[in-house]
C-alpha cells in the first residue's frame, strides 16, 4: 500500500486520475483539491444547450481502455447517443461526477479514505520524504504522492485591451455562459476578439440572445468543420509510421506530410482536392467546409485523434531545433483542423452570418478606446466604428508551474519574482530537480503537460492515456522522494 495521494484539480482529468488510481493502485488516502464541484471544470460545468463537447463520445471516456464508458453512461440515463455523436457539455460533467462517486465508494470499501479540499492549491513543498501542499484557505495538506491536473482557467487578455481590463463593458472569456449573457445586454453591438473555438462559443451565445456581433482576430481564420472525432479506424495504419521517423539528422517535415496524406487517403480514396477547399475568404471557406462535412468528404476528421496521439508521443523525443521546425511547418494548419468546429455549431454560425447577426471583420483593429458610453474601434484603414460592449475570447493561458530555486517549492499560483518556469517534463510525466536527478513522486497530467505534448494536452483522450500510465506507476511500490534540494525544469 502506498501512502496518501493528493490530486490537484477535480475536473475531467482529475477524475480520470482518481478513478484509474482507485482501479490500479491502493493508497491509504486520496484527496482531491479543487474549489469547484467534481467534474465541473470551466468546460464541463456549462449547461447552455449551444455548448457542445465538440468531440465524439468515444474519445471522452475517462478510461482509455474502455472507450465506450461514456456512451454506456449516457444510455444508462435514457440518452440514445452513438459513439460518434457529440453531446451537450453538461452531460460530460455529470458523467465525471457520477464516476467519481462510484469510485469513491469502491475506494472506501477497500479501506482508502477519500477526502476533499475545496480550495485552490498554491504551492507544493518538500515535507520529509513526502510533500505539503499549501492551499488558498490558509491550510496545508500532506501526501506521499502528488498529481497535478490543473486545467485551462485563465483567459488570455489581448494586448489591444490590456489598458481596459476591469471595465464593466469589457468581458474577458466566454465562460461561464450565464455571466457573459448577464454582462452583455440583449441587442448590444458587440466587438468579439478571437476566431477559434472559444470565440465561436461566444458568438453563438451572444447572437442567440439577440446581439449583433463583429468577430475579429489577427489571423482572421476560422477553425475547420467536422462531424465527428472517432478513434482511429483499424483500416488506417499510416499514423503508426510517425513513431518510426528518425529523431535527428534529417528534416522530418516532408515525410510527415506524406504520412498525413497517406492517412487521409487510407480513409477515403477520393482525391484530396475533393476533400479540402481552396477558398481563402473565411465565410466562403466556412460554407464550403460545411458542405464537405455534410457530404462526408472529410476523412481527415477520422485520423485527427490517432494522429494527435502519435504526435503527442513522438514530438517530445525530437531535438528542440527539429521540434520547432516541425511546429512552424504545421502550426496554423494543425490548429485549424485539431480544433475544428462540430457541424451543428458551424451551421448555427453560418446561419447567424447569413441572417446579419454576425459578421467577420476583414482586418484586426488598430486601436480601441472609450468615448463616452461607447467603444470607439479604429481600423487600419482609418475608419472608426462604435460598439456597446467588447468581449475577448482568445482562448486560455496554459497552466504554468514555477520553481523557487531558494527552497525548491513548486508554485501553481502566486510565484515569487525570482521563480523560474518549469518548462520540461520527462516521458514518465514526473517532475525532476534536473535532467539527471531521481524523479519526484509528483506527476503532471492533462493541460499542464503542454510543455511536453503541446496543444494535444487539452484532448481528454490524451489526458486519459496519461492518467492510465500514471496510475500504473502509482501501483508500483512506493519510492522515496528525490533528495535533491529543489524541483527543477529538468533540462
Amino acid at each position: 500500500m502506498r501512502g496518501d495521494l493528493l490530486i490537484i484539480g477535480a475536473g475531467a482529468t482529475g477524475v480520470s486520475v482518481f478513478a484509474n488510481a482507485v482501479r490500479h493502485a491502493h493508497h491509504r488516502s486520496i484527496r482531491l483539491i479543487d474549489p469547484r464541484e467534481v467534474g465541473r471544470g470551466v468546460a464541463f460545468g456549462e449547461t447552455h444547450p449551444d455548448l457542445l463537447t465538440n468531440s465524439s463520445c468515444e474519445v471522452n471516456s475517462l478510461f482509455v481502455d474502455e472507450p465506450y464508458d461514456f456512451v454506456d453512461y449516457l444510455r444508462g440515463h435514457g440518452l440514445s447517443y452513438t459513439p460518434q455523436d457529440v453531446v451537450p457539455r453538461r452531460y460530460l460533467g455529470e458523467y465525471c461526477a457520477q464516476r467519481f462517486e462510484e469510485h469513491a465508494a469502491l475506494a472506501r470499501a477497500r479501506g482508502t479514505r477519500v477526502e476533499r479540499s475545496r480550495a485552490r492549491a498554491l504551492s507544493i513543498g518538500r515535507d520529509g520524504e513526502g510533500y505539503r501542499v499549501r492551499l488558498s484557505d490558509g491550510s496545508e495538506v500532506r501526501g506521499s504522492d502528488v498529481v497535478i491536473c490543473s486545467g485551462l482557467e485563465r483567459p488570455r487578455l489581448p494586448d489591444l485591451m490590456r489598458e481596459h481590463e476591469g471595465h464593466p463593458a469589457f468581458t474577458v472569456g466566454p465562460f461561464p455562459a450565464e455571466r457573459l449573457l448577464r454582462r452583455v445586454p440583449t441587442a448590444s453591438r458587440v466587438l468579439l476578439i478571437g476566431s477559434r473555438q472559444s470565440a465561436v462559443d461566444a458568438a453563438l451565445l451572444l447572437c442567440g440572445q439577440g446581439d449583433r456581433v463583429t468577430m475579429t482576430s489577427p489571423s482572421g481564420a476560422l477553425p475547420s468543420v467536422r462531424t465527428r472525432t472517432p478513434l482511429l479506424p483499424a483500416a488506417v495504419t499510416a499514423p503508426a509510421r510517425i513513431r518510426e521517423l528518425p529523431v535527428s539528422g534529417t528534416n522530418p517535415v516532408p515525410e510527415l506530410t506524406r504520412i498525413f496524406v497517406r492517412s487521409v487517403r487510407q480513409g477515403d480514396a477520393r482525391p484530396l482536392a475533393e476533400q479540402f477547399t481552396a477558398e481563402s475568404d473565411p465565410v466562403r471557406r466556412l460554407r464550403a467546409e460545411i458542405a464537405l462535412a455534410e457530404s462526408g468528404a472529410c476523412a481527415w476528421q477520422d485520423i485527427a485523434v490517432g494522429v494527435s496521439a502519435e504526435l503527442a508521443d513522438w514530438l517530445p523525443t525530437l531535438p528542440a531545433a527539429t521540434r520547432s521546425e516541425v511546429l512552424a511547418a504545421f502550426r496554423e494548419t494543425g490548429r485549424r483542423y485539431a480544433t475544428a468546429l462540430i457541424l451543428p455549431n458551424a451551421r448555427k454560425m453560418l446561419g447567424h452570418i447569413d441572417g446579419g447577426a454576425l459578421e467577420l471583420a476583414p482586418t484586426h483593429p488598430a486601436r480601441v478606446s472609450r468615448q463616452g458610453a461607447e467603444w470607439a474601434v479604429e481600423w487600419p484603414d482609418g475608419r472608426t466604428r462604435t460598439f456597446d460592449h467588447v468581449v475577448s475570447a482568445c482562448g486560455y493561458e496554459p497552466p504554468t508551474l514555477w520553481r523557487d530555486p531558494l527552497n525548491g517549492d513548486i508554485h501553481l499560483d502566486g510565484a515569487p519574482r525570482h521563480a523560474v518556469r518549469v518548462d520540461h517534463l520527462g516521458p514518465d510525466l514526473r517532475v525532476r530537480a534536473s535532467a539527471d536527478a531521481q524523479p519526484e513522486n509528483v506527476w503532471i497530467v492533462g493541460a499542464g503537460t503542454h510543455v511536453r505534448v503541446l496543444f494535444f494536452a487539452t484532448l481528454l483522450y490524451v489526458a486519459a492515456r496519461q492518467a492510465r500510465d500514471v496510475a500504473a506507476q502509482l501501483a508500483s511500490p512506493a519510492e522515496p522522494a528525490s533528495r535533491e534540494p529543489a524541483f527543477a525544469a529538468g533540462r
